[in-house]
Formats: C-alpha cells, sequence, structure tokens
C-alpha cells in the first residue's frame, strides 16, 4: 500500500509539473515531434508500398508465371506444350532509338520497345489515352503507343508519324501506366506496339533483347501442381529461366528496401544530433527548477522519487508525440502516392502497423534516456541545505560508471534496433560507425579550441575577452555545441555531395556508354 501511494504520488507530481512547465520544454516537444514524424512518415510508406507490391504480385509478374529465354526466342515446342495447359502471352522487349520525322530539328530518345499480343495483359490493365489506341497498335500495321515522357518531350501528337530503327510507326497513342513493372518501365522510357513489328524491325544481341513467355493458369487450377508440370517440361531446358509473382519487381523492392534504409539512418543521425540539444535543453529546465528540487528534498523526497517525476513526464511527452507523430505520417501517404502512381501505376493506401509504432516509441524512448541520463542524474548534486544557505547552483552533466555502461548498453540496442532487419546490416553498422567516429572528432576538437583559446592572453576587447571566457569555462556548453551544430552540417554536406556526385556521375557517364544511334 505504502508503495502505491509513493508510485500515485510520484505520478500525480510529474502530470502537475508537466502542465506548468511545458513551455520551458517546448523545443523538446518540437525536436522529438519532426524527427518521430519524419521516422514514421518512412516506416508507414515503406510498409504501404511493399504491401501494394505483394498485393499485385501477379500483376507486376504479368502472370502466374514468366518464362524467361532472355536474348534468344527459346524452345517454342516446350512453349506449346504450356499452351496445353495454361493461357500463355508472348513478348519481346528490346532497345532502339525512336525520332520524330518532318521537324527542323528532328529529336530522338533512347526507349524501350516491348511487343504484346492480344492476350496481353493478363493481369491488371493498360491505362492510355485516346480511347481505341490500344486496339490500334494490334488491328493496324506500323502503330506504336509511347509513354507519357516520350509523348511529352517530343511534343508528339495522336497520328504523327516518328521512326524507329529504318521504319516509320504512327503514334496510336500514349500509354500512362502498364501493369507488369520492370526496371525499365520504372525508371526509363517505354513503348508498346504489336507483335506484327517484329517483322518489320531487325532486332540483334545489340538491342538488349529480352524473349517472354507470361503464363496464366486457368481459373480454379491448382497452382502448385502446375507450377510443378511446367517446371518439369523445362527441367532439360539450361537456356530458360522460370519467374514467379513472390519474385516479381525484385529490383524495384531492393532499390526501396535500400532508399527506406537510406533515410531512416538520416532519420536517426538526426535525432541522435538532435538528442544533444535535448540534453543541454533539459539541464536548462532542471536548473531553473534548482530550488524546487531544493524544496522537495527538504519535504521528504529522495532524488529517486524526483528523477522518476521527470523520466514519467519524459516518458508521457513521448507516448503523446509518438501518437501523434504515426498518426500524422498517414496523410504523408496520399501525397507519396501521387507521384508512385504517376510513375509505377501503383496506389499505396496508409497501413497500420503495431510493430511500426512500436519501433517508432522504442527510438525515441532510447534516445531520450541515452541523452537523459547524465542531465537527471544531476538532481544528486542538488541538496536540501541550499535552501537555507540562498544559493544558486548551477547544475552540470554527471556521469557515474553504472550511467555510463546503461547509456553504451541503450546506446547499442538503439543500433541493433536499425541494424537487425535492414536490407544490408553491414552497411547500417558502417554507418554508425562513422558517425559515432565523427562525434568523437567533434569532441576532440571542442577540447582542442577550449585549449588553444585558453593558451590566448593578450585580449584588451573587453566583449571578445568575455566571449572566449564563457566559451572556455569549465560548465560552459562548447562541447556540446560544436558536436552537435559540427554533427548536422556534416550531415548536410554529405547528402549535397552525394546529390552532386551522383549527378555528375549521370551527365559524365551516359554519354560515354550510349550508343551513338
Amino acid at each position: 500500500m505504502t508503495k502505491f501511494n509513493e508510485l500515485s504520488l510520484v505520478l500525480k507530481y510529474a502530470f502537475k509539473d508537466l502542465s506548468r512547465n511545458y513551455k520551458k520544454i517546448f523545443s523538446i516537444i518540437v525536436t522529438l515531434f519532426i524527427s518521430l514524424f519524419i521516422l514514421s512518415s518512412i516506416l508507414t510508406i515503406e510498409d504501404s508500398l511493399k504491401k501494394e507490391l505483394n498485393d499485385n504480385a501477379k500483376a507486376l509478374l504479368g502472370g502466374d508465371l514468366e518464362i524467361d529465354y532472355n536474348r534468344t526466342q527459346g524452345n517454342l515446342e516446350l512453349v506449346e506444350k504450356v499452351k496445353d495447359i495454361a493461357t500463355v502471352s508472348q513478348m519481346v522487349e528490346f532497345s532502339t532509338m525512336i525520332s520524330t520525322l518532318d521537324r527542323p530539328n528532328n529529336q530522338s530518345l533512347f526507349t524501350r520497345i516491348k511487343t504484346i499480343d492480344e492476350k496481353y495483359p493478363l493481369y491488371g490493365t493498360v491505362t492510355y489515352e485516346p480511347e481505341g489506341a490500344f486496339d490500334r497498335i494490334h488491328n493496324e500495321k506500323n502503330t506504336i503507343l509511347v509513354n507519357e515522357n516520350i509523348y511529352k518531350s517530343l511534343k508528339l501528337k495522336v497520328d504523327e508519324k516518328i521512326k524507329v530503327q529504318d521504319q516509320v510507326f504512327i503514334i496510336a497513342g500514349m500509354v500512362k501506366t502498364v501493369p507488369d513493372v520492370s526496371g525499365f518501365v520504372a525508371f526509363g522510357d517505354f513503348a508498346l506496339t504489336g507483335k506484327q513489328t517484329l517483322d518489320l524491325i531487325k532486332l540483334n544481341i545489340g538491342s538488349f533483347l529480352n524473349y517472354e513467355y507470361k503464363v496464366r493458369f486457368n481459373e480454379g487450377a491448382d497452382t502448385a501442381t502446375l507450377r510443378k508440370e511446367i517446371s518439369d517440361i523445362f527441367k532439360d531446358d539450361q537456356k530458360v529461366i522460370l519467374r514467379y509473382p513472390e519474385n516479381s519487381a525484385s529490383g524495384l523492392k531492393r532499390i526501396i528496401n535500400n532508399f527506406s534504409q537510406f533515410l531512416s539512418l538520416v532519420s536517426i543521425s538526426a535525432m541522435l544530433i538532435a538528442g544533444i540539444g535535448i540534453a543541454n535543453t533539459l539541464l536548462s529546465f532542471i536548473n531553473q527548477n534548482n530550488m524546487s528540487i531544493a524544496v522537495r528534498k527538504a519535504v521528504g523526497f529522495f532524488s529517486i522519487n524526483i528523477k522518476a517525476i521527470y523520466y514519467l513526464q519524459l516518458l508521457i511527452l513521448l507516448s503523446i508525440i509518438t501518437l501523434i507523430s504515426y498518426a500524422l505520417s498517414f496523410l504523408f501517404v496520399p501525397i507519396a502516392n501521387v507521384y508512385i502512381s504517376k510513375g509505377l501505376g501503383l496506389s499505396i493506401q496508409p497501413l497500420f502497423s503495431v510493430f511500426n509504432l512500436f519501433k517508432v516509441f522504442s527510438v525515441g524512448l532510447l534516445v531520450l534516456i541515452i541523452f537523459s541520463i547524465p542531465t537527471i542524474n544531476a538532481i544528486d548534486q542538488v541538496k536540501a541545505s541550499n535552501l537555507f544557505r540562498n544559493v544558486f547552483q548551477n547544475l552540470q552533466f554527471f556521469y557515474s560508471r553504472k550511467s555510463i555502461i546503461l547509456s553504451l548498453i541503450l546506446l547499442s540496442l538503439l543500433v541493433l534496433l536499425f541494424t537487425i532487419g535492414s536490407a544490408n546490416p553491414t552497411y547500417s553498422l558502417s554507418y554508425f560507425g562513422a558517425f559515432f567516429t565523427c562525434l568523437i572528432v567533434f569532441f576532440l576538437l571542442s577540447r582542442a579550441i577550449i585549449y588553444l583559446l585558453r593558451k590566448l592572453k593578450n585580449r584588451s576587447n573587453i566583449p571578445l575577452k568575455v566571449s572566449i571566457k564563457n566559451i572556455t569555462q569549465t560548465k560552459s556548453i562548447t562541447p556540446i555545441t560544436i558536436m552537435s551544430l559540427g554533427l548536422g552540417v556534416t550531415l548536410l554536406l554529405t547528402l549535397a555531395m552525394v546529390g552532386t556526385n551522383f549527378k555528375r556521375e549521370i551527365g559524365k557517364s551516359i554519354p560515354e556508354i550510349a550508343p551513338d544511334y
């Protein structure tokens, strides 16, 4: 009963003190919200996109199974056997240049062209305009559907003539999305045309040929049995590759995983940098409540009780901010969906995940505890006798062996949380290694700056003298300022350099590796 009353009293004080002093820790609230909102948005969009890919696996592959012969037409006798037990759609992909005609300055674009038959697509739908354009490429010779980027970049019109190799084609319309997403569809220009195009255009290995046969099983058929039967048909064919829906869009999934991992590491870096500022703000807040802490100790509170009050306040704040951040991340999904649906033809919806909510909360909790331990431990320095001496005691970070060990354990858990289950654990560990190395470098830099400034003796300028004194004094926040500012600027410069170098490399390498024609 005594312990229950004690806990009830601590909880009461925590709520009362928080409601009275929330303005003093407003910067902590804002910092936590921004960090957790970014992390929540990344996790929510990633899960929503992965669910969309899994739900549309058959449409993304283009069938229940794909027979891929790459650069050769393959064994047509074996393909005919598959047609006896399922529906087969044949397509050939190749790369070439398409060019405008009858213009003062004709333009060209490197394009991936897919020749399709009347059965395409076996799953999903093709969106295009104008009406009837998709039927034209099957019923009329030398007609083609180009994607939206080609259509707008070359300023094409319906029924305008273009040149594909040495053949003249007529623009039947513009294709917006196709269900079977592969590398060129997601990140390049593409066009659709009828299967009769194969008789008109000369194809060779240099055209990056790819012969594919999409297979759709009959309604109600046993998928496992048909997979086994088709696998037996091609068991002696060493040139064929069989793909299944669970393997569809593997390249896109890999890119999503890598990009999500990169953004997650950036977000946790920002949160760790912000944690340094949180520690300083919390220390300032405790200093402002110095006399209040002394009063509580004078009336019988122990240090552990007062610490529990502050930890409870942080836990309450974290719980509320986590829920708000995670809820608001759902509003970001429709914004991301505008770009994803336009580029990939996918439509993502907000997806609630208890695991992601717990992960966001856990990350926030670990960061808060790691950076609040040396701050809240400073409460031990406050004495009840301060009330009688009427002196202000300026607190500073307090580390003990136990607190250092606990902080290292929690930091290891935080690193493991972002490493285990990531697309590339080695990359994550290397990133954290580089981050903490930078942290040590900036800490040593702060000590070096303080040491050098203390060596300056001739300081006649009073404002300069006072400034240097404030920087070099024992209880100054110089190390914290240099570490947080240094890490922040390093992170921003790294992102800027990655982006700039990436654009430069693309601009430099593409002209060197692209064909002249």
